[in-house]
């Protein structure tokens, strides 16, 4: 039961940090906002650090996943 529990929390929070970049990316806010803030004001160095940042966090969430997933089996 533990393990299902902290299995979707991981992938709840991988799905809404991925979700909250395409979303502010079209303009509803989120972390893609400040990537398109940054894009449109030719600042893009600081656009590619956010979007490295969000591909880290989803790698790191995604390896805490699989430990989590082995620990339980």
């Amino acid at each position: 039961m533990t393990q299902v529990i902290l299995r979707d929390t991981i992938f709840r929070f991988e799905l809404n940090l991925r979700e909250s970049l395409v979303l502010g990316t079209v303009g509803a806010g989120g972390i893609g906002l400040y990537v398109q803030t940054y894009v449109r004001s030719f600042q893009y160095d600081e656009a590619a650090a956010v979007t490295l940042a969000v591909i880290i966090l989803a790698l790191i969430s995604e390896l805490v996943a699989v430990i989590v997933q082995r620990r339980f089996s």
